[in-house]
């Protein structure tokens, strides 16, 4: 939404389900907010947040960064995040992934963290 993009700086994406209801003492809003202000730090030239779980984000950070973030914002044991970059290859996965197998399919070289 009005970004631009300066040198260095890529565009990450970020998709993401977090379990409704307490999970480590924690409820759904906030983890949502936590979730929103991992992501918020790693935003160097705007961000893209119109649909309600997938996000994209100008920065300089890589996908293993932001995803070391994410982790501690949302609980993996139960939600999860896969985050990746429009400008390279790599996919990272944090959290709980039922279906794991078919992910690994179609995303070669997914990362799990």
């Amino acid at each position: 939404m009005g970004a631009t993009k300066g040198k260095g700086i890529g565009t990450l994406w970020i998709t993401f389900r977090l379990k409704e209801g307490v999970v480590g003492g924690r409820d759904y809003n906030t983890c949502y907010s936590a979730l929103i202000d991992a992501v918020k730090k790693h935003n160097t030239s705007g961000w893209w947040f119109e649909p309600t779980s997938f996000w994209l984000v100008g920065s300089n950070s890589t996908v293993v960064q932001m995803a070391a973030n994410i982790k501690l914002a949302i609980a993996p044991s139960e939600d999860l995040a896969l985050i990746g970059s429009m400008d390279k290859m790599g996919t990272v996965l944090v959290g709980k992934a039922e279906k794991l197998a078919d992910l690994k399919a179609l995303a070669g070289g997914l990362i799990v963290g």
